[in-house]
């Protein structure tokens, strides 16, 4: 038996995406032939014990390493390479605007930012960015300054506190998995997004991550994530019974569906006001969103509902991410890939 799954797998590569938050932890196993031939064979998902992690941080290490080993286990999962999504309170997420020269120059003056200019939460970060595509005429951004033939290049850089990353690895290693790659749920996301809409997705739009507790804004224009932030909307109450307070009143407010659509218009707000930021603020105003690319794991029907607020009260199309002919094991009716969008965008990366 073993020697026909080895065979099976012969000239093909299994990887994992895990996805951490303070409630629960999310695995997608991907089965990939190199010739961009996906297959999702295993995905599960568990509930994390209160207080295991907190704003980001591993407080229980130990409790943690047990639960997520158990639930490879138990899911008969493969692999031990694996691919993190680093929790969104532990990341920097900025873009720059630096002279357009090589990569070796440009970490120059990375480093420099990074070391003067930039306010960090932690003392100890670890960094790296990437050049996005296209220049910026500084005829443009400084029209009154000489050298109007200089170009300047948009930077996106991301820092994490080398400590903490630490401790995520060191606990992966104690159960014997292997760490490939940290990264940021944005890329993840746009990773996934790219091999599933290929040429169809638009040149600039949104993509929103709604969870329980927060959601993750994302900016996309011209191939490269240009802003990303996390918007403090808790769609949590909405998914419990709360007591009554026997006020009328306030028990209407605070009903369920109250407050989800309470939630729902805060998110859209903030949303509309971080478009009007990259519009106007980001000297972006020549650019259209074409699209709000909606996932997230509340329940199906809270996540059409949200889509349907989205597309009443915003002027771009909103569409909830789909992937129809991505292969699936087991019972499909369960696979919800809305939910497991970080973890598969993740297990993209293969074994790299």
């Amino acid at each position: 038996m073993l020697k026909s799954l080895l065979r099976s797998l012969a000239g093909k590569q299994l990887s994992i995406g895990i996805e951490l938050t303070e409630k629960e932890v999310k695995a997608c196993e991907l089965l990939t032939d190199g010739k961009g031939s996906n297959n999702v064979v295993r995905y599960a998902s568990c509930p994390i014990k209160e207080g295991t992690i907190s704003d980001g941080r591993l407080v229980d290490s130990q409790e943690l390493g047990s639960t997520i080993d158990k639930l490879l286990k138990e899911n008969k999962f493969l692999t031990n390479h694996i691919h993190f999504s680093i929790p969104s309170p532990n990341v920097m997420v900025r873009t720059l605007k630096l002279p357009d020269l090589s990569h070796v120059e440009l970490k120059k003056l990375v480093h420099f930012e990074m070391k003067n200019n930039l306010r960090l939460a932690f003392e100890d970060p670890y960094y790296d960015f990437v050049k996005l595509p296209g220049t910026i005429s500084k005829a443009v951004e400084e029209p009154n300054k000489e050298n109007e033939n200089e170009n300047l290049s948009e930077v996106l850089v991301v820092a994490a506190s080398t400590t903490i990353l630490r401790e995520y690895a060191d606990m992966f290693e104690n159960i014997k998995l292997k760490p490939i790659s940290f990264e940021i749920k944005p890329f993840s996301l746009l990773r996934l997004l790219t091999q599933s809409y290929g040429e169809q997705l638009p040149n600039c739009f949104l993509i929103v991550y709604v969870s329980q507790l927060s959601s993750e804004v994302t900016i996309v224009d011209n191939g490269g994530i240009r802003l990303a932030r996390t918007v403090e909307v808790p769609f949590q109450l909405m998914l419990s019974n709360e007591v009554k307070q026997g006020n009328d009143w306030l028990d209407n407010y605070i009903e369920p569906k109250q407050l989800f659509t309470n939630a729902a218009q805060d998110l859209i707000e903030e949303i509309d006001r971080l478009m009007n930021f990259y519009y106007y603020s980001l000297g972006k105003s020549e650019q259209t969103f074409q699209n709000i690319m909606l996932c997230g794991d509340l329940p199906k029907v809270s996540m059409d509902h949200l889509a349907n607020m989205m597309q009443d009260g915003l002027t771009p199309q909103v569409n909830k991410v789909q992937w129809d002919d991505l292969p699936v094991d087991g019972d499909k009716s369960r696979w919800d890939i809305s939910a497991y969008t970080v973890a598969l965008g993740l297990a993209l990366r293969g074994v790299k």
